[in-house]
């Protein structure tokens, strides 16, 4: 159930993000240019990265040119020039009980950025320089005040102009606060365990703030694996609609159409071909829309089982077209067919978007007639054309 106060109003799921505490209505304006307009929104707004903090060294575990990462409080920041146009940069850090000096060459804008008191995540080679620890030209990021130094692996939102990683992250933690465990879970408890999938709640949570890498793992895994049910579900839904709906030509095969196609071909089909071509001419001999993928290595001939089927299609008076993602591809193809209908009555003609307007009208004039109806196959490459 939300979390109430009796100060303040429920929060709710549906609740509009403007009455979450700390929000706003400016701040709401701009979470909406995100997408974000509810406590739902936000909480599936999930993080596009994050900075780990659970690795960070101490001085005392350095090793020369060996890349490291601390945490510490800038106590100074200091430029100084040299020869004409030339300048170094260093921000002394305060590690625990020890100092780093982070240094740049030649980049003063730099000074602007980084200023005493700022607590930053450093992370470089580090270099003995007499008594001190350097790195040169390291990778610096300013942490917020509220975020821990260590310890945590800190998610990072995308962001629009207004708005900070600190704003998001707070509103965030409110809303799991109020409303993680209202979240409807759709799993049975069996099949969670089954699975072993995390809850809609942990993973909402841990995907937002994740104690550790296994715990994001978890999180992740969760709601990949409701994202491509429902996937898989509405694909599912969207097949059975179809079938029950709408009707094929049923384009049934026979003995004599199968001696006259296997007559054409070069080579006699492998026992894979044979059974695929036998579960799709099986689909195409029903009056229901066929879906099927046909998958298959690199030469292992998918193309001849696609010939058959289009072959019968032929056969029994209909007009086939195969598509393909280029034109050079669909040329390919139609030197295929070329070769391997020589023998045949069919005719073979292109239709693809680098011709011109007029010759892919005269090819689809030229098999458009009720007696051309019977035997053609015409290959197209989709190219820029629909």
């Amino acid at each position: 159930m939300p979390v109430r106060s009796e100060n303040a109003p429920s929060v709710e799921l549906t609740t509009r993000v403007q009455f979450l505490k700390g929000c706003g209505a400016a701040r709401a304006e701009r979470l909406a240019a995100l997408g974000i307009h509810t406590v739902r929104d936000l909480l599936f707004y999930f993080p596009r990265d994050y900075r780990d903090l659970t690795k960070l060294s101490s001085i005392e575990e350095f090793e020369e040119g060996q890349l490291a990462s601390v945490s510490g409080t800038i106590e100074e920041a200091e430029i100084s020039s040299r020869a004409a146009g030339r300048s170094v940069l260093g921000v002394l850090v305060r590690v625990g009980g020890d100092h780093l000096r982070a240094v740049w060459f030649n980049q003063p804008f730099l000074r602007d950025v980084y200023h005493r008191g700022q607590t930053v995540l450093v992370s470089g080679k580090p270099k003995r320089r007499s008594t001190r620890w350097e790195m040169v030209h390291p990778n610096v990021r300013v942490l917020d005040t509220d975020e821990p130094p260590a310890g945590q692996l800190l998610p990072v939102y995308p962001l629009t102009e207004g708005l900070t990683e600190r704003h998001v992250r707070q509103l965030v933690e409110r809303a799991l606060e109020s409303c993680a465990d209202a979240l409807e879970e759709v799993f049975p408890p069996d099949m969670l365990a089954a699975k072993s999938l995390a809850s809609i709640s942990e993973a909402v949570r841990h995907i937002h703030f994740p104690p550790d890498h296994e715990a994001l793992a978890r999180a992740r895994r969760r709601l990949v694996y409701q994202e491509l049910l429902v996937l898989q579900l509405a694909l599912a839904l969207k097949r059975h609609e179809m079938h029950e709906s709408r009707r094929a030509f049923a384009l049934e095969p026979s003995a004599k159409i199968d001696s006259r196609i296997r007559r054409l071909l070069p080579f006699a089909l492998t026992p894979g071909q044979n059974r695929a071509i036998e579960e799709i001419i099986a689909d195409m001999g029903r009056d229901k829309p066929m879906h099927r993928l046909l998958q298959g290595d690199v030469g292992s001939g998918k193309t001849i089982v696609a010939v058959y089927a289009m072959l019968l299609a032929v056969a029994r008076g209909a007009q086939v077209v195969l598509m393909a993602p280029t034109e050079v591809l669909a040329r390919q193809h139609l030197e295929t067919l070329d070769r391997l209908l020589a023998g045949s009555h069919t005719r073979l003609g292109l239709v693809a978007g680098g011709q011109t307007a007029k010759n892919r009208a005269e090819t689809r004039r030229r098999y458009a007639g009720r007696d051309q109806r019977r035997n053609c196959i015409r290959s197209s490459g989709t190219g820029d054309h629909r």
